[in-house]
């Protein structure tokens, strides 16, 4: 117990503080433990519980749980995926992302990371086929520039990130996975350039991952604020629960649930 509570210390004094500003420290009935990424890489047999969010934030160079001279471990399919993708850059994020997913998994379930087996929904988002998970597990990745972020929760959520246009670093490439895949997992290219409308934009397009008909020309409507949690409105009157996320620079992200998360755990938003 002591040193858990050392090691909590360590955390928060980590966090450089204009992040500490962002709301999402102080959002009632929200608990946004940030962590650094190095502790992804203990041993983690706990899958999340209900009412709780796990989040992994790295940049595309690094794998979130590995050490840093450890080969990617990517299926044959997610290779030959990654080949059919338009730059080189984005196809290195993608089995980034993928070779992450697969060690932080093996840990949760016990399983060699190349026994992982995935499935690709319509929406281009993996989902787990073996092992089978004691319970429910929602998996989803987003990316943003040269950023990766990876979530998993009990309950099906939606997640998306992106930079205003203006600012994109891969502005003018084509998003990842190919057109004939449809993609939510890369807003970036469709971003406003203006800040504020970007900011509209993830928070909408994170609600609309969980919508049965989400289109490019009409996303959830955003209708009350507390803090860092929003409510969205589908188009049959349901409502969505939307939650800002601390990221750098001109980065924007959010996570959207049709029931509120109590419990963010958020590896890699504090320095190692």
């Amino acid at each position: 117990m002591r040193r858990e509570k050392h090691a909590h210390v360590l955390d928060e004094l980590a966090i450089p503080r204009h992040l500490k500003q962002h709301p999402v420290y102080r959002t009632p009935g929200l608990s946004f433990q940030p962590l650094p990424i190095a502790r992804a890489a203990l041993p983690q047999r706990r899958l999340p519980e209900p009412g709780e969010l796990h989040l992994w934030r790295f940049r595309a160079q690094r794998h979130a749980g590995l050490p840093e001279d450890s080969p990617p471990i990517v299926s044959r399919v997610e290779q030959h995926r990654a080949r059919r993708g338009p730059s080189s850059a984005l196809n290195r994020r993608y089995l980034t992302g993928r070779a992450s997913l697969r060690a932080i998994l093996s840990r949760m379930l016990a399983c060699p990371p190349e026994h992982l087996q995935f499935t690709d929904r319509p929406d281009g988002q993996p989902e787990l086929l073996h092992p089978l998970p004691p319970r429910q597990l929602s998996i989803r990745i987003a990316y943003a520039g040269i950023w990766i972020l990876i979530g998993m929760g009990a309950s099906e959520f939606g997640i998306s990130a992106a930079t205003p246009s203006g600012h994109d670093p891969t502005r003018g490439q084509q998003a990842w996975p190919p057109a004939d895949a449809a993609d939510a997992n890369d807003a970036s290219e469709s971003a406003p350039a203006d800040p504020a409308e970007a900011q509209d934009f993830v928070r909408r397009s994170s609600a609309a991952a969980l919508c049965k008909r989400p289109s490019a020309d009409w996303l959830p409507r955003l209708v009350a604020q507390n803090g860092a949690a929003l409510i969205a409105e589908e188009s049959s009157g349901n409502y969505l629960h939307v939650i800002d996320l601390p990221m750098p620079g001109r980065l924007n992200a959010a996570v959207a649930m049709r029931e509120p998360v109590s419990v963010i755990r958020a590896y890699g938003w504090c320095r190692n």
